[in-house]
């Protein structure tokens, strides 16, 4: 299936010091049937750490991925990932987590495939 996830100009994050607010809205797309699904609204806290060594470890709770279509998929709970130059590594996950799991830190066909059984 020809799939691809869009990522408009639209995003919800406001800086409490400078005021500055954006607002992102996330789409999934079978390129085959035209489905298109919005991603979110999530709710998740993310802390992102930018190691020495030129790594980063993210560390999230929470709803990161919320598809919501017939089928729904949805990646919650906790989560840690470590992310560097041909490195990735989840270090741990509290649930399952259907694209995480899927993920090599980057957006592969495999990563993608998580989107599916809900664009089906």
């Amino acid at each position: 299936m020809g799939l691809r996830r869009l990522r408009s100009a639209l995003n919800t994050v406001t800086n409490l010091a400078t005021g500055l607010t954006l607002q992102e809205l996330n789409t999934v797309t079978n390129l085959a049937t035209g489905l298109t699904l919005e991603e979110g609204p999530d709710a998740c806290i993310q802390r992102n750490i930018f190691n020495d060594d030129g790594s980063a470890t993210i560390e999230a709770n929470g709803l990161s991925v919320n598809v919501r279509g017939e089928d729904k998929l949805k990646d919650v709970g906790r989560f840690v990932i470590r992310i560097g130059p041909g490195e990735f590594e989840i270090v741990m996950a509290t649930r399952p987590h259907p694209v995480r799991e899927l993920s090599t830190g980057a957006v592969t066909p495999e990563l993608l495939a998580a989107f599916c059984d809900v664009l089906s």
